[in-house]
């Protein structure tokens, strides 16, 4: 939308960012003659750009709002980079006067390839492709946010990542590999660009730095301070200072050398969430299961507390100084700490005090509700769960869109009545309409998830479905098994109601109705424990390639007690099938026990197979096929298994 209206202008943009200086040499003049008078057209003919935007961009309600906002956004953007170069010019001359030595010669050198890349590089600072970069123009993908980091060595270009990739590749304290350099990240520039000079007035006083409101049991998060959650009615738990962040500077740590086995990597406590009020609008989309509430445009903050505590706790946080944004490390022995602050103290009178890095952005999310009793109650089993089904709907994204990984992404948290949300949100800024058309075609996103997860035969995950190497912090916790019978379910699901227009929240309260209504309606339809048992064991009998299971088959726990009996069992393959396991276990007390129940058989090794009643009478020849493709896994998985 930005580049059409920039299209309609008709002006000649063949110029590079450091023509809006006065002297290229002393940074401290813009030329206003040169971008204002963009920004004032850019201004006055909002409207009419806006309008034919509407012709072209037909359906997105963002139009003019984006198209309002432009100038604003643009004046900002050439604001920040002017605030960077003046940066860069006064460090460079606070490098190159000091007593030289190899490491001030290195950092000015380094300072001076990143003015000379904002300011007159025929490739980076022309003036499309700055803004290109900085993700106010589209670029030859999708446009994202992104961060960068000074590298702080002269021989490598400045690195840019997504931003929230970027908000922990790049912390403070990280290490990164780039070209032939093992950087060490040792300095955080707040939202705005808050990177003058010593004395400026600092980020806390400029609102880079936002007080937050934390819920821990619900995923509740809100700049109004709070004694007790809004959404839950819980104590809130945290509050804290949030830096947020524009980008990073490093410093060389070393040289990468043959005897460096693996990189260094710090572990970082990452938290995502939704801050929109139940007051935002929402389009709900009611199915069997569950009902997902898509929201466009809806506000999020991602955050970064910091390296993991040993004991759990919310991480280490991040001790930084408001007015320049250098990191004090924790630990530093008593020699170290006064070395660093006497070096800090020359050139900087700030304090460094803790804070958590944030990234605030909007984008469209899909919230998927996932009650008590659907995901394990265990908090740690839940959470898994949820990393694995959200994973699995990822994977099914990308089959179905034929998309790029990274162009969805997916966070948890607790729902605060026992259960978890899902919340998937688009990476590319404005959206790409991924998610909506997800929302009106649940069926097959989770039957081309239960494709890409079931059709071989790894035991738990692999690279072939769920592993990847942005999540290899969660390989341990992904397990397909957990999910195999809500990803069926969610496949065969038909919708209750047309979508309709709703508020935020709405969804996970549907979604708990709807199961709760399940016990109280069994009796209006014939779904009698016998007929839907006979249903599948015909279907089975039928499709001729399963052999016959063994019915009410009794299974032990550890101690030699009954743990359960399902309707159906193929014991010699460990697979346990319950063709009731919604129906008649509706209410929110058995379905928890249910699911404790199926959760100790899963870590026992055995396959669990859910199917509500009304799904077997009325596809059985579906459950038939997830019996049989499970069957088949559990044949090939044991037969490789040595004697």
């Amino acid at each position: 939308m930005r580049s059409f209206a920039l299209e309609e202008l008709n002006q000649d943009f063949s110029w590079l960012m450091g023509d809006l200086l006065e002297d290229a040499q002393n940074p401290a003049t813009l030329k206003n003659d040169l971008y204002a008078p963009l920004i004032e057209v850019l201004r006055s003919r909002g409207p009419e750009i806006a309008s034919k935007a509407l012709e072209v961009f037909r359906g997105r309600e963002s139009v003019g709002s984006v198209i309002a906002a432009f100038p604003d956004d643009l004046g900002k953007t050439v604001q920040d980079w002017h605030v960077q170069v003046l940066r860069l010019h006064q460090e460079f001359h606070q490098y190159s006067q000091i007593v030289r030595t190899r490491e001030g010669d290195q950092k000015a050198r380094a300072r001076q390839r990143a003015y000379r890349e904002l300011t007159t590089d025929r490739e980076k600072a022309f003036v499309l492709s700055y803004l290109s970069e900085t993700g106010i123009l589209p670029s030859y993908q999708f446009p994202t946010d992104t961060f960068s980091l000074d590298p702080g060595v002269g021989d490598t270009p400045t690195l840019r990542r997504p931003a929230w990739i970027a908000l922990f590749e790049f912390a403070p304290g990280n290490m990164v590999y780039a070209n032939g350099h093992k950087l060490k990240s040792i300095r955080a520039f707040f939202e705005g660009g808050r990177r003058a000079a010593p004395d400026d007035r600092g980020a806390e006083q400029s609102g880079q730095v936002e007080r937050f409101c934390f819920c821990h049991q619900c995923g509740f998060a809100a700049r109004e301070t709070a004694n007790n959650c809004p959404r839950c009615a819980n104590p809130i738990s945290n509050q804290a200072e949030v830096a947020l962040i524009n980008s990073f500077e490093a410093e060389e740590n070393t040289q990468i050398t043959s005897a460096e086995d693996s990189r260094q990597r710090l572990t970082f406590k990452r938290e995502e969430h939704l801050l929109d009020t139940e007051a935002s609008e929402a389009t709900l989309y009611p199915y069997e299961f569950v009902a997902m509430e898509f929201r466009s445009r809806a506000h999020l903050l991602v955050t970064n507390w910091g390296k993991h505590a040993r004991r759990g706790g919310q991480g280490d946080r991040f001790d930084l100084c408001p007015n320049c944004g250098r990191h004090r490390p924790h630990g530093l022995a008593d020699k170290k700490l006064e070395h660093w602050e006497e070096n800090h103290r020359g050139i900087c009178n700030g304090t460094p005090k803790p804070f958590i890095l944030g990234y605030e952005f909007s984008a469209d999310v899909l919230v998927l509700p996932v009650p008590a009793g659907i995901a394990p109650a265990d908090k740690d089993e839940g959470r898994a769960f949820c990393r694995t089904l959200g994973k699995a709907l990822v994977v099914g994204a990308q089959e179905v869109l034929e998309i790029e990984a990274d162009e969805i992404a997916y966070f948890q948290h607790p729902d605060g009545a026992g259960g978890w949300t899902l919340v998937f949100y688009e990476t590319a800024p404005g959206g790409a309409g991924y998610l909506e058309l997800l929302a009106k075609n649940l069926g097959s996103w989770a039957g081309a998830a239960q494709g890409r997860l079931y059709n071989h035969d790894c035991e738990r995950s692999c690279y072939r479905c769920l592993k990847s190497a942005r999540n290899q912090f969660d390989h341990a916790m992904l397990n397909k098994e957990l999910v195999r019978s809500v990803l069926f379910q969610l496949s065969e699901a038909q919708p209750t109601a047309i979508p309709r227009r709703g508020r935020a929240g709405e969804a996970q309260k549907l979604s708990i109705d709807w199961l709760a209504g399940l016990h109280k309606t069994v009796d209006a339809v014939p779904t009698s424990g016998t007929a839907i048992e006979e249903a599948l064991l015909d279907a089975i009998r039928v499709g001729a390639r399963l052999p016959e299971p063994v019915a009410q088959h009794s299974i032990l726990g550890e101690t030699g007690g009954l743990l359960t009996i399902p309707d159906f069992a193929y014991p010699e393959r460990k697979i346990a099938i319950y063709c009731d396991g919604f129906a008649y276990h509706g209410n929110k007390e058995t379905l928890e026990s249910d699911a404790r129940k199926r959760n100790a058989l899963q870590m026992d090794g055995w396959a669990v197979l859910t199917f509500w009643g009304r799904q077997i009478l009325r596809n059985p020849q579906a459950c038939e096929a997830q019996v049989w493709q499970c069957f088949q896994y559990r044949r090939v998985s044991e037969e490789e298994e040595p004697a």
